[in-house]
């Protein structure tokens, strides 16, 4: 029996990923909350970018590594599927743009954050939960084979 180690690692670092996904998506109801929006807002961008990571993983069988490799790689793979929303093609963007705000005060101010942006931002990311989980579900449903024809 071999055991094939590239397969375990790919499937380990998916389940990690959609972990990691989950535990955000409550940091930003935790966040929330307490009207911390800016910080929820970030959380939200942690949640789509872990999803995406894992969708990548799912799709080309290799990890992404750094935000700006999984922004271009998760826009390769979604940039000409007419199923997948323009909002969820342009996320990791546009959620980067407000993490880096929620970090370091760029672009906007952190105050001009609002709720309904965190809840957007939100929403958002759980639609590449939702894509990445679709992925998971049909690679672990077995294929029939067809039956032969007489």
């Amino acid at each position: 029996m071999t055991i094939d180690i590239k397969a375990q690692h790919t499937k380990a670092a998916i389940t990690m990923h959609m972990e990691m996904a989950c535990d955000f998506v409550g940091e930003v109801a935790d966040l929330l909350a307490v009207g911390r929006h800016a910080s929820a807002a970030r959380a939200a961008y942690y949640v789509g970018l872990h999803a995406a990571s894992a969708y990548i993983l799912l799709r080309a069988g290799e990890e992404a590594g750094a935000h700006d490799k999984v922004r271009a790689q998760f826009g390769l793979l979604v940039k000409d599927d007419p199923a997948i929303d323009l909002d969820v093609k342009r996320f990791l963007n546009k959620g980067l743009e407000y993490k880096n705000t929620s970090d370091y005060n760029t672009k906007f101010k952190r105050d001009e954050i609002t709720r309904v942006i965190a809840e957007d931002l939100l929403t958002t990311a759980q639609k590449i939960v939702a894509l990445a989980e679709q992925h998971i579900i049909a690679r672990s449903t077995p294929q029939k084979n067809p039956a032969p024809k007489i």
